[in-house]
């Protein structure tokens, strides 16, 4: 499942991906999510969302129905 998942950002660490929608302060400059994303990009993120929330849904159904405990 890891793989399928890393394959939405090749080449990256998930762990320092970060697609923010909040302002934040990049040195002395107040930096704006939306001056930078696209609908296209929102599209992207979307479709990538519900494929990581479907691929969840389908191992904890598969994790509890086989008994096992974290």
């Amino acid at each position: 499942m890891e793989l399928e998942v890393s394959c939405f950002a090749p080449g990256t660490n998930l762990s320092l991906v970060t697609w923010s929608r909040y302002p934040g302060i990049d040195g002395d400059v107040l930096w704006l999510p939306c001056e930078e994303y696209t609908v296209d990009d929102a599209g992207e993120i979307k479709e990538k969302c519900e494929k990581a929330i479907m691929i969840t849904k389908e191992f904890l159904e598969w994790w509890f129905k086989t008994g096992r405990v974290f």
